[in-house]
Protein backbone atom coordinates (compact mmCIF):
# COMPACT_ATOMS: atom_id res chain seq x y z
CA UNK A 1 0.00 0.00 0.00
CA UNK A 2 2.81 2.47 0.73
CA UNK A 3 3.68 4.96 3.42
CA UNK A 4 2.19 8.42 3.89
CA UNK A 5 3.82 10.68 1.34
CA UNK A 6 4.64 7.71 -0.89
CA UNK A 7 3.54 7.68 -4.51
CA UNK A 8 2.11 4.20 -3.82
CA UNK A 9 -0.38 5.65 -1.31
CA UNK A 10 -3.38 6.57 -3.39
CA UNK A 11 -7.11 6.71 -2.84
CA UNK A 12 -7.34 3.48 -4.80
CA UNK A 13 -4.73 1.66 -2.68
CA UNK A 14 -6.39 2.82 0.55
CA UNK A 15 -9.78 1.73 -0.78
CA UNK A 16 -8.39 -1.68 -1.73
CA UNK A 17 -6.82 -2.08 1.73
CA UNK A 18 -10.09 -1.16 3.48
CA UNK A 19 -12.01 -3.62 1.33
CA UNK A 20 -9.41 -6.31 2.10
CA UNK A 21 -9.47 -5.89 5.88
CA UNK A 22 -13.26 -5.80 5.96
CA UNK A 23 -13.86 -8.81 3.70
CA UNK A 24 -10.82 -11.11 4.05
CA UNK A 25 -12.05 -14.08 6.08
CA UNK A 26 -8.56 -14.86 7.47
CA UNK A 27 -8.19 -11.31 8.78
CA UNK A 28 -11.74 -11.29 10.17
CA UNK A 29 -11.18 -14.63 11.96
CA UNK A 30 -7.94 -13.32 13.50
CA UNK A 31 -9.66 -10.13 14.63
CA UNK A 32 -12.52 -12.13 16.15
CA UNK A 33 -10.07 -14.32 18.08
CA UNK A 34 -8.15 -11.28 19.34
CA UNK A 35 -11.43 -9.58 20.35
CA UNK A 36 -12.50 -12.62 22.38
CA UNK A 37 -9.17 -12.65 24.20
CA UNK A 38 -9.32 -8.92 24.98
CA UNK A 39 -12.93 -9.20 26.17
CA UNK A 40 -12.00 -12.07 28.49
CA UNK A 41 -9.25 -10.06 30.20
CA UNK A 42 -9.77 -7.72 33.13
CA UNK A 43 -8.14 -4.68 31.59
CA UNK A 44 -8.53 -2.35 34.55
CA UNK A 45 -7.10 -4.87 37.01
CA UNK A 46 -4.23 -5.70 34.64
CA UNK A 47 -3.44 -2.00 34.26
CA UNK A 48 -3.48 -1.35 38.01
CA UNK A 49 -1.27 -4.40 38.63
CA UNK A 50 1.17 -3.32 35.92
CA UNK A 51 1.47 0.20 37.33
CA UNK A 52 1.81 -1.11 40.89
CA UNK A 53 4.51 -3.54 39.77
CA UNK A 54 6.43 -0.82 37.93
CA UNK A 55 6.22 1.60 40.86
CA UNK A 56 7.29 -1.10 43.31
CA UNK A 57 10.06 -2.77 41.32
CA UNK A 58 11.44 -0.25 38.83
CA UNK A 59 15.02 0.72 39.65
CA UNK A 60 15.32 4.42 39.02
CA UNK A 61 18.74 5.73 37.93
CA UNK A 62 18.48 8.47 40.57
CA UNK A 63 17.82 8.49 44.33
CA UNK A 64 14.21 8.13 45.41
CA UNK A 65 12.47 8.48 48.78
CA UNK A 66 11.45 4.84 49.13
Amino acid sequence: MGMVGSAKLTAESVTAAIVDVTTNQLILASVEQAAKQVKSENGLSNTVNFIDNMVTNFVYPWPTNK
